[in-house]
């Protein structure tokens, strides 16, 4: 396990060092890593979206419709990135749900109303 943390130090992290990867406690590491994934995951949202202006250039079915509506669609960044995160989709879910303030007035007045009802 030792040899693989070391080769994705020098891989991913662009340490060089085997006195500064053996001063890298476990929770830096693991941090360093996710940042890694993070900064990967940036890479591939601008790589895609520069083939996403393409695709929308040229990508049309035969009825002449865009093959993919919306960026969305064609990659999905949110997802990969709550991928990476850890994040629950379900709780990515509520998340959203509890930032549209009409949804959220719209819950609590029924609740006032089943309350006072």
């Amino acid at each position: 396990m030792y040899e693989q943390i070391k080769l994705n130090c020098i891989r991913y992290l662009d340490v060089f060092s085997f006195i500064e990867i053996g001063r890298m406690t476990i929770a830096e590491y693991k941090l360093r890593m996710k940042a890694a994934r993070l900064k990967k995951l940036d890479e591939d949202n601008f790589i895609h979206r520069q083939a996403w202006l393409v695709a929308q250039a040229q990508g049309y079915d035969k009825k002449g419709k865009p093959i993919f509506k919306t960026f969305k669609e064609f990659f999905d960044f949110q997802k990969n990135e709550n991928i990476i995160l850890g994040i629950d989709e379900e709780e990515n879910l509520k998340q959203e749900i509890l930032k549209d303030e009409n949804f959220v007035n719209m819950l609590i007045q029924s609740n006032t109303t089943e309350e006072g009802g």
